[in-house]
């Protein structure tokens, strides 16, 4: 009877929720930098119904994280971490595509950030985004990667909301 309930529940509480059909492309590094042991994780990311409204000051966004694994023979996923300075994306070293804002928190503990926020820049009513070429840095050395080793990447994205 409980499997019954939940099955229920899940059914009404899905009925009443839009989803935003949030979608990540085109992944890939670009722009390395073996002099700092830097390189930026590009990638196009797009949803439907993203918003922004002045009053109450509230947003959806997109939580962007990602996985890397060093050997893909190996088949061990780590999370990326990436520079943490002062949870502006520009700040913490990274790129905003056009119309977007880059946000972080230093939620390791130890200076990184495990992902950020990508949001709309300015006010707007729900419409479809497409941000391109969106770049994170990341520090690959940090994590002990070298420039030799062949790695791999996932982009992981979740929509939010800021109310």
């Amino acid at each position: 009877m409980k499997s019954l309930f939940n099955i229920l529940l899940l059914s009404v509480i899905s009925g009443n929720v839009l989803a935003g059909n949030i979608q990540v492309s085109n992944a890939r590094f670009t722009g390395k930098d073996t002099a700092t042991n830097t390189v930026y994780v590009t990638f196009d990311l797009t949803w439907d119904m993203s918003w922004r409204r002045p009053a109450p000051r509230n947003w959806d966004a997109a939580w962007v994280f990602v996985k890397f694994r060093r050997n893909p023979v190996l088949n061990v996923w780590e999370h990326m971490v990436f520079p943490f300075v002062d949870g502006t994306g520009t700040g913490d070293g990274h790129i905003p595509a056009p119309g977007s804002v880059i946000r972080s928190s230093n939620d390791n503990g130890a200076g990184g950030s495990f992902g950020v926020f990508i949001y709309g820049s300015s006010n707007f009513e729900p419409q479809t985004v497409n941000y391109t070429n969106v770049r994170l840095r990341w520090n690959y050395a940090s994590q002990g990667v070298s420039d030799w080793d062949s790695v791999e990447i996932c982009v992981f994205a979740i929509e939010m909301v800021y109310i």
